[in-house]
């Protein structure tokens, strides 16, 4: 199967994408447009519904998301930064909490293509939960992103209020991409004890099949610290998993193509069903520094679910990819 996707009415789709963009009209406003695959099929995406009328709200965006697909949105929203509206773009991932796993590794595969076509954000949200895409989150998250969201931390040795850095503290790492000013990635500290790990899954020498990693003490603002590893397959990994944990792993299989073994390697973000919308959300942030650490998979899977998580589901994404 391949993975690229194919646009139906093209002309509908880059017309859709361009108004959540443009800025003529009214700068302060919510517009949004919805992207499904036609007829559930992974290679094609449309339009399924879009609004960039004056009185646009992201609610209706929200309430098109269905639960048993995989659909994807450009949303287009507005933070204050030094008393001014500052235009933010968020591509959201959705993948029904009632998509199949066997599914989800179909569609998988041609995410990226997906994400090239609609174009760059500030803001990316992978989720299946509604609760991720609250109004409220969301602002939150881009503010912080912005550096313009004030933190006000207790001390807990003196009982004193600590400031936290503001806008005029720390200037945003920006890059320019065709026209939208894009921050990078928080950079992410690493325990040694999970580079070694990851050295260890990769050689094909070594008896290590897995190796997984989360924040430490479960706080997203600390170092990824190794939580486990072993030689087992998808049953041993499921037994490490928390519904309240997010997790990283990275998974080596073999498998027999045309009668000679063939190595994999599979990367899976679990963010268990049980973890705070806001962790969610700070979660999708690190995406792009977590996967540099893990280094080029074969693809990749997100999961909530331990169900998710089995080696049936792992040989569909396989036969998937190819």
């Amino acid at each position: 199967m391949s993975t690229t996707v194919e646009i139906e009415d093209s002309e509908k789709f880059q017309s859709a994408i361009s108004s959540v963009r443009s800025d003529d009209g009214e700068l302060v406003r919510q517009s949004w447009v919805l992207i499904g695959h036609v007829d559930q099929n992974p290679n094609m995406i449309h339009i399924v519904d879009n609004d960039n009328s004056p009185g646009a709200q992201i609610s209706g965006f929200v309430s098109g998301l269905q639960e048993d697909m995989v659909m994807y949105g450009l949303l287009r929203h507005s933070v204050t930064v030094d008393m001014s509206a500052t235009i933010k773009f968020i591509y959201v991932h959705w993948i029904g909490s009632k998509v199949a796993p066997s599914k989800k590794g179909r569609y998988g595969v041609v995410h990226g293509s997906v994400k090239a076509i609609i174009g760059d954000s500030h803001l990316t949200i992978e989720t299946s939960s509604l609760d991720d895409l609250n109004l409220e989150l969301i602002t939150k998250q881009l503010e912080e992103s912005s550096g313009v969201y004030n933190k006000v931390l207790e001390n807990d040795q003196h009982g004193l209020p600590e400031r936290g850095f503001t806008q005029h503290q720390v200037k945003d790492k920006k890059k320019t991409v065709t026209g939208i000013v894009v921050p990078t990635g928080p950079g992410i500290k690493v325990d040694d004890d999970v580079l070694t790990g990851i050295q260890n899954v990769r050689d094909d020498e070594n008896p290590l099949t897995w190796v997984a990693a989360g924040y430490e003490n479960g706080d997203v603002k600390k170092p990824l610290v190794k939580c486990s590893e072993g030689s087992g397959d998808t049953e041993e990994i499921r037994e490490i998993l928390a519904d309240d944990q997010v997790c990283y792993i990275l998974y080596r299989k073999t498998e027999i193509v045309h009668e000679v073994p063939t190595i994999k390697f599979i990367f899976i973000t679990w963010v268990g069903e049980n973890v705070k919308p806001m962790t969610k959300a700070k979660v999708s942030t690190k995406k792009s520094a977590v996967q540099d650490i893990f280094k080029t998979a074969h693809f990749t899977l997100f999961m909530s679910s331990k169900s998710e998580l089995t080696e049936a589901s792992i040989k569909s994404a396989m036969s998937i990819s190819g």
